[in-house]
């Protein structure tokens, strides 16, 4: 048995019959080959190429002991896997036709495999349709946005490439002929957000619903517009702080204008100021809304909601606040403040006018009421203001929220104002009109008050007329009684006729309508 071992070894070969018996060993050899030969992907071609390369009578070897070729993506074995690189590397031509065919076939499906490729990389174009690359896409989308020339991509089947204009709303390029239906959609998207706005409670946008009240109330007043032109009256602040009046000669390049000075300092040398130092004559009507003051406002009156709705305290009242000129800026951007309270450009709010009645905030229910305090002025503030818990003693104290004299009142705080218009007597009844709207719309969205006490309840010292005897005669606001009524006293020159007690709400109204 040794012996017979030894003699197959040597002879290196076997009997037919038994070399070709379908033993489980050679059918899973078989089998693995053909695995090899499906993972290479290869073609008979390969197969007598590597049949040849190996020499005649070698025998087919495994694929196993292949490699694939990188460049060509043939199986070669692995000892003549260098010899092959290098005839893809040489610079003469290959001199086997077989080896010529091969490459010339490689280099038509490597083409072809880097045009399927890039037809990959294509990206449809959201304006006109056609495929473009991606790599190309951005210029392409570019080309759609120049309202003034033709598209650089026409939709398939165009002969000629459309013409795109720019939407002034959104900006997005559209057709023209489809340009009206965009625009019909922007109106139809706007109406759905502005109803939104209006059925909303919440604080900001009860805001914006009241800022928006008082600019289409103040729309059209003489002294909205704030450029300063050629020609204007305007305050110049000088070198040693004070306001001058004077007029704008000449404007110039560098944010500066040339300015001349109004009497009594006409004599003065005309002047060159930097446009900082000038701001437009504020005496004429103009509407000062500001969004942050009326937030802030919109807060303080949410806090107070439940007394308001107990009758602990007062709603909201309509007053003027008399100042001078150059105050007037200041107070439209920073609202009113308290003696002591700082501008948001570090500037201090210092006693002028006195505190007879303790540290607080003057105004007046009567336009008429401290005019002085204009130094010359026609116009003052109309304002929305918070009473709360209101007091008629001598002082404003610790505790109160104001203080009621007649038509003077006195306000703990800043935020229980809200500027709403800098009004003249000539404006004033239209725009007090729009304050009692906006009364009304605040007490009915962030109030939560019920139909009959949306109305703007007169306080004590109102300037009212009550409707008497046929007559719509001027009084006072004497007392207000919780039923809701009013005690009245008649202005001259009624004067000494007897107080009107207990008059019904439906009998006064407010002395502008």
């Amino acid at each position: 048995m040794e012996s017979q071992s030894t003699d197959v070894r040597t002879n290196g070969a076997r009997p037919r019959d038994e070399a070709m018996a379908p033993t489980p060993l050679r059918k899973r050899i078989r089998h693995q080959e053909q695995h090899d030969c499906h993972l290479f992907d290869c073609e008979d071609s390969d197969i007598e190429l590597v049949q040849e390369a190996i020499g005649a009578g070698a025998g087919r070897p495994s694929l196993s002991a292949c490699v694939p070729c990188e460049i060509c993506g043939q199986a070669i074995p692995f000892q003549k896997y260098t010899e092959h690189i290098s005839s893809h590397t040489a610079s003469a031509q290959p001199s086997e036709e077989a080896s010529s065919a091969t490459a010339a076939t490689s280099a038509s499906d490597c083409q072809s495999h880097a045009q399927n490729s890039r037809a990959r990389d294509q990206v449809p174009c959201d304006i006109c349709g056609k495929m473009v690359y991606f790599s190309e896409f951005v210029e392409h989308a570019a080309s759609h946005r120049t309202a003034a020339q033709p598209a650089s991509h026409a939709n398939a089947g165009r002969s000629e490439s459309p013409r795109f204009e720019a939407c002034d709303i959104c900006g997005i390029c559209i057709d023209p002929s489809e340009m009206t239906d965009h625009k019909a959609a922007h109106e139809v998207h706007d109406k759905l957000l502005e109803s939104e706005l209006q059925q909303s409670a919440s604080e900001v946008d009860v805001t914006m619903q009241i800022v928006e009240l008082a600019r289409r109330g103040g729309s059209g007043l003489p002294g909205n517009r704030q450029n300063v032109s050629v020609g204007d009256s305007v305050l110049v602040r000088w070198e040693d702080g004070h306001w001058y009046h004077a007029h704008v000669q000449s404007a110039n390049e560098d944010a500066s204008k040339q300015v001349s000075w109004d009497p009594p300092y006409q004599s003065w040398d005309p002047e060159t100021v930097l446009d900082d130092e000038i701001i437009p004559r504020m005496n004429q009507a103009r509407e000062v809304c500001n969004f942050d003051v009326a937030l802030a406002f919109v807060q303080k009156l949410k806090s107070l909601q439940h007394d308001i709705r107990k009758g602990v305290c007062d709603a909201l009242e309509i007053v003027y606040h008399y100042t001078r000129e150059e105050n007037v800026q200041l107070i439209v951007e920073n609202n009113l403040k308290v003696p002591g309270d700082r501008n948001d450009d570090g500037s201090e709010v210092v006693v002028k006018n006195g505190e007879v009645y303790g540290r607080g905030i003057y105004a007046a229910t009567d336009l008429n009421f401290a005019k002085s305090f204009g130094g010359g002025l026609s116009c003052a503030f109309m304002c929305l203001a918070i009473p709360g818990k209101a007091s008629q003693a001598k002082r404003i104290r610790a505790k109160e929220d104001s203080l009621q004299h007649g038509a003077l009142r006195v306000y703990r705080t800043s935020n229980q104002l809200l500027p709403l218009f800098f009004t003249d007597a000539r404006h004033a009844p239209a725009l007090e009109r729009c304050a009692n709207e906006i009364c009304t719309h605040l007490q009915a969205k962030l109030l939560g008050l019920p139909e009959a006490a949306r109305t703007s309840r007169m306080s004590v010292g109102t300037s009212v007329k009550v409707f008497d005897t046929g007559v719509w005669w001027n009084a006072t606001v004497a007392k207000v009684r919780s039923n809701g009524t009013y005690d009245v006293r008649w202005m001259p020159p009624f004067a000494r006729w007897a107080p009107g007690l207990g008059v019904k709400p439906s009998c006064v109204r407010w002395m502008s309508s």
